[in-house]
């Protein structure tokens, strides 16, 4: 009865493991569809900067208020993309140097590409 009873639990952390993992695939998946999604809307907004930028010097004429809004919006997409990474980031049990940005493990004391020493938070 022991093995038995050992191989039972041990075939439960197995699949208690390939659960965690196929939770985390999916929610990696996601964050890059929407990233995806989100880099699609930045170059279309990127097509409409550059026309109304041709279209007023070719014409000059002041387009300031579309092309700042333009701006402002192709600013949030960049912001809603480095928020999905980081998302990526943590989903994979890392986190975000705080100095360069880059990706590190979570018990890392140092960043591993800028050497910034790492503040943990909780």
């Amino acid at each position: 009865m022991d093995f038995l009873d050992e191989a039972i639990v041990k075939a439960k952390d197995m699949f208690s493991v390939a659960k965690k993992k196929t939770g985390e695939a999916v929610a990696i998946g996601k964050q890059k569809y929407d990233i995806a999604s989100i880099e699609n809307r930045l170059n279309k907004s990127y097509v409409a900067l550059g026309k109304i930028c041709y279209e007023s010097f070719k014409n000059d004429e002041a387009a300031s208020d579309e092309i700042k809004a333009l701006i402002s919006q192709i600013e949030s997409e960049i912001n809603e993309i480095e928020l999905a990474k980081e998302e990526i980031v943590r989903i994979k049990g890392g986190r975000i140097c705080a100095e360069c940005g880059a990706a590190v493990g979570e018990n890392s004391a140092f960043c591993s590409h800028c050497g910034a020493k790492l503040i943990f938070t909780e």
